[in-house]
């Protein structure tokens, strides 16, 4: 039996994840939340997920989960921060994110608990103008990017002086179910609704930005699969390989709505990268997968944006 420890499950990669173990039967998947309104959202409420009030801040609450539940996977997602979050977020997210997971990476890591961190394939290498591989120079221009090159670095560091079964995840750009639509990240969301509404789409630069997305889709299948097997002690890219301009996302989704979007140019800031596709040759030696096309996938989301437009009427 599996036992869980779902910490940053409330986003929308978490929530992908909790619905796709709902009602498995090898798995009891405990979940951390400050917010309490959770209990009553059906994916929350299968016979095999917990819901816990608390948070990760609470190094003796985390503690106790573990040792309560026997707990032997602990998925990592919880983030504080953005790619175009201030210093000031940086430092929050110091105290609040970053020391908590060193304390709890000390506290298993001389224990049979796979760690499996969720990093950043989109900010934390730089630019780079070719397919970027796991051994890349890793050099992040903004806060997010730094703050989980900071948790990396604890995680390595901790695993040559004790057993820590680790692996770390550096996706591409997620997107797709339960992602927000006017939210102020993921961009094939934010487009989509925009396009819908004829509202103007403030892109940073020309739009030449290029960059490699994964469907949420494809996510929680390879952690699946990585998480039943004996891969431990790995760093592994987590994407299609494919890169896309935001003007080729714009395109694809103009095509699907039959609609033209409205969009603003603005100078590119400092904190975005120009190019960022990710070389997914390493993961696909050790695990089998078709990831889901862009195309399909933009279509999918927009299947997932008008259900919820008909919901709210």
């Amino acid at each position: 039996m599996y036992n869980i420890l779902l910490l940053g499950g409330t986003g929308f990669i978490g929530k992908n994840i909790i619905e796709s173990f709902y009602s498995d039967k090898k798995c009891n998947l405990i979940v951390v939340s400050r917010d309490p309104n959770l209990l009553e959202n059906p994916i929350f409420l299968g016979d095999n997920i917990t819901v816990m009030i608390g948070s990760l801040l609470d190094s003796d609450f985390i503690e106790n989960l573990i040792d309560d539940y026997k707990i032997n996977v602990i998925i990592h997602l919880a983030s504080s921060l953005i790619p175009s979050s201030p210093e000031s977020a940086f430092f929050d997210g110091m105290n609040s994110i970053i020391i908590p997971t060193f304390k709890l990476i000390d506290f298993i890591a001389n224990r049979e608990i796979k760690f499996i961190f969720f990093s950043s394939g989109g900010t934390i290498y730089g630019n780079a103008s070719f397919l970027i591989k796991e051994t890349n120079s890793l050099n992040p221009i903004n806060n997010y990017g730094f703050s989980k090159l900071i948790i990396e670095n604890y995680i390595k560091f901790k695993s040559n002086s004790s057993r820590l079964n680790y692996i770390i995840l550096r996706p591409s750009n997620v997107y797709g179910k339960y992602q927000s639509f006017d939210g102020n990240q993921g961009f094939i969301s934010v487009a989509v609704n925009k396009i819908h509404y004829d509202k103007t789409i403030e892109i940073w630069g020309d739009g030449s930005s290029v960059r490699d997305y994964i469907d949420v889709i494809d996510v929680v299948i390879v952690l699946k699969k990585l998480l039943f097997n004996s891969t431990s002690n790995v760093i592994l890219n987590l994407s299609t390989g494919v890169g896309l301009s935001l003007l080729q996302i714009i395109k694809i989704i103009e095509n699907n709505l039959k609609k033209q979007a409205v969009i603003n140019f603005n100078n590119k800031r400092i904190v975005d990268v120009n190019i960022v596709i990710l070389d997914n040759s390493k993961l696909l030696e050790i695990i089998d997968h078709e990831f889901v096309p862009v195309v399909d996938g933009i279509n999918n989301q927009i299947n997932y944006f008008n259900t919820t437009i008909y919901n709210a009427i």
